[in-house]
């Protein structure tokens, strides 16, 4: 079986999981449009929604604009009738734009979606909006990867991750504020959560796309290389492969 995890910019990413003949799409927190003002995005999409042929699964953490945009519901309803997996936020959200085929996702839940297993971790994203905010373990064959979606660093967070060995861990290293205080992780609380949680690979994401969001990446590398964890920094449109066993 094998992976690969393109990244799209901010936390949206096209995991395509190829087995034999066939293939499966997963689509992370998709947002592919500007933005309003207050989300204005500085980095268009690697891709245009147009430049898609299909997404079986819609992975959403939450129901914020810039993860779950007005253009992909639109057009996901219109070409791809995907599935969308998300917490009661995003599910109503998706029935609002027409889109049926839900699968509410509740923190400790896992979810069986026959080619890969879902395991549903809290997140912690104190901002209107974000209150049932959630991450994602995806189960693939001998694989695990961890999406957080938006999240602080949280002990109760790290605790729910290590139930599981961590593959590759995508993380945002970003931090966006609201009245002055943190609502996401910086690039330090992300090291800090990947020493606690130690993935073998560590992908950044939700930098540098948003105002606001600015930071540098390779500030991760030499900490986590201390700890033998690999960082593999991903530009928009760049894609890493990973071999799974079924």
């Amino acid at each position: 079986m094998e992976v690969n995890i393109r990244y799209i910019g901010h936390s949206t990413f096209i995991i395509s999981i190829k087995r034999e003949r066939e293939e499966t799409s997963i689509i992370t927190d998709p947002w592919f449009d500007q933005g309003p003002f207050y989300l204005k995005r500085v980095v268009p999409p690697a891709i245009n929604l147009e430049d898609i042929p299909k997404c079986d699964f819609m992975l959403v953490s939450h129901s914020h604009r810039d993860h779950f945009g007005h253009a992909t519901l639109n057009y996901a309803r219109k070409n791809w009738n995907p599935t969308v997996i998300g917490p009661p936020s995003v599910v109503k959200k998706a029935k609002k734009y027409g889109i049926l085929k839900t699968v509410t996702a509740y923190p400790g839940g896992s979810l069986n979606m026959d080619i890969f297993t879902v395991n549903v971790i809290r997140a912690m994203h104190p901002v209107w909006g974000g209150k049932d905010a959630v991450g994602y373990v995806i189960v693939l064959g001998n694989c695990t990867i961890y999406f957080s979606g938006d999240t602080l660093y949280a002990d109760e967070v790290v605790k729910d991750v290590n139930n599981f060995k961590i593959d590759v861990a995508i993380l945002p290293i970003g931090s966006a504020k609201f009245l002055f205080r943190k609502t996401v992780m910086d690039v330090y609380d992300a090291i800090k959560f990947a020493l606690n949680i130690k993935p073998k690979i560590v992908i950044p994401m939700h930098y540098n796309v948003l105002k606001g969001t600015e930071t540098n990446p390779e500030e991760m590398r030499k900490p986590l290389a201390e700890k033998g964890i690999k960082l593999k920094v991903l530009n928009p449109g760049d894609t890493a492969t990973i071999e799974c066993t079924p």
